[in-house]
């Protein structure tokens, strides 16, 4: 049986866009809600002290949380094709590129070693000797220059149609030693300068590199095999950069959608959702009791339509709590193409709606740490947010982020409850508001953050 998107597209096939019952995720909703301030907050006690030591005491403080820690991000692929066809500085991108930087604090940045199905993806080496990272530096400079943490993906995908055509020609060991080549390449050469990486992509559904000339999708090979190439990936990749985060990337997989996938799998037997979400957590645990667990594993957008949260949730769930393993989602895509003829006002406000649903729903997920937005998401349209764009960034930027002013006691010390990330506390002066000295509240704090902290250049008989 014939399905869409063959020869390395097959993704297409569980693309279901549909529905609209904000009925089937306010139970979610409501919950999700109720838990963010437990997971995403950590309480804060600073003693303000001056430079010999001795208490700011009554001292009022202006506290501007200026960053968050959980990554929200964009797909960089429309950078990489402006950098590489000369309309990067067109206004039309230009103002495209403010609204995403006021929106996102990373950037999902391509490099695939080859994409045969795309005429403008950014390939690193098509033909052999050829070897083109020039592109993604460019890309990487621009995002570490505008505040926007950098990933990188994929570094391995083992879909024939992103090996180079020319890898074929070769043995099986001298393949391997390729791909370790590629792979030693990029995190050496970006080592500090990308922070994450999809190291392994969509490995649950392809063979091993051993049995690429071979592919049957779906392509399920043994557990033990998956983990062998994947954990060689990881480690490549942290010899040359112990600072990154590696994951392993899938798609594909669900809790609770049991409906087979219309073609029998290599193996002759067929295959569902929810039990590749199975075979992933199981490689997910095989490497963390061989000690070479990634740092998360990924998923992308789930095989459903928008009343589907509940199945998000549950499968994030499922990863997170069978494995101890971070989660991120890697690529969240979906559009209004279900609504049909309806009035783009109505449809951007219902886009909205489950904009809103989905990631406050994988927000107030405990395991969740990082939601990357794959594809336009009607974010922008005629240079003007929309109202997608409004309900994220009211969530993002307000919600879900920290201000506050407080004054110290007689102790010098302040409280308050703030989410996770980056700070600026500004002391208050009868001559106007100075200083920016910065504070971080990790989300990897467990409990609260009690310190002294020094602020040089006050004294502690100065009084705001």
């Amino acid at each position: 049986m014939a399905i869409e998107g063959a020869g390395g597209e097959e993704w297409l096939s569980f693309v279901k866009l549909g529905g609209y019952d904000p009925r089937l995720w306010q139970e979610r909703l409501n919950a999700a809600r109720q838990r963010i301030p437990a997971i995403r907050q950590r309480d804060v006690r600073l003693r303000l002290v001056d430079h010999h030591g001795a208490p700011l005491a009554r001292t009022t403080i202006d506290v501007e949380q200026v960053g968050s820690d959980f990554q929200w991000g964009f797909c960089g692929w429309g950078l990489l094709n402006q950098l590489d066809d000369g309309s990067f500085d067109n206004m039309p991108q230009v103002h495209t590129r403010r609204l995403q930087q006021n929106l996102f604090n990373a950037i999902n940045l391509m490099h695939y070693w080859a994409e045969r199905n795309c005429d403008n993806a950014p390939q690193s080496e098509e033909y052999l000797g050829h070897v083109d990272y020039d592109l993604l530096d460019q890309a990487v400079t621009w995002a570490r220059g505008n505040g926007l943490a950098a990933k990188g993906h994929p570094l391995y995908w083992p879909v024939p149609k992103a090996l180079p055509a020319w890898l074929a020609r070769y043995d099986l060991e001298t393949r391997r030693r390729f791909l370790e080549v590629r792979i030693r390449q990029i995190t050496a050469r970006f080592r500090g300068r990308i922070q994450v990486y999809d190291a392994v992509n969509e490995m649950m559904w392809e063979p091993t590199l051993a049995h690429t000339a071979t592919r049957h999708w779906p392509h399920l090979e043994r557990i033990e095999d998956v983990a062998d190439e994947a954990a060689q990936v990881l480690t490549w990749a942290r010899d040359e950069d112990p600072g990154a985060r590696y994951l392993l990337n899938e798609y594909g997989i669900g809790r609770g959608d049991h409906k087979p996938v219309p073609v029998p799998a290599n193996t002759g037997e067929t295959i569902t959702h929810d039990q590749q979400l199975d075979r992933f957590i199981a490689l997910g645990r095989h490497l963390v009791d061989r000690g070479q667990a990634p740092d998360a594993l990924g998923i992308q957008s789930l095989p459903g339509d928008w009343n589907d949260i509940a199945m998000l949730d549950d499968t994030i769930s499922a990863i997170g709590e069978s494995t101890a393993l971070p989660v991120h989602i890697t690529e969240a895509r979906t559009s209004t193409k279900h609504l049909g003829d309806m009035p783009r006002p109505e449809a951007l406000e219902r886009f909205a709606d489950y904009a809103e649903a989905v990631v406050t729903v994988c927000f107030g997920n405990p395991h969740l740490e990082a939601f990357y937005f794959w594809g336009s998401w009607d974010l922008i349209e005629r240079r003007k947010p929309t109202p997608v764009y409004q309900r994220l960034h009211q969530l993002i930027h307000e919600r879900w982020r920290t201000r506050c002013t407080v004054t110290s006691d007689d102790e010098g010390r302040i409280a308050f409850t703030g989410y996770t990330g980056q700070y600026q506390l500004h002391l208050r002066h009868p001559g106007g508001r100075i200083g920016a000295w910065p504070l971080q509240v990790p989300a990897s704090l467990v409990g609260g953050l009690d310190c002294d902290l020094r602020i040089p250049g006050w004294q502690a008989d100065h009084k705001s």
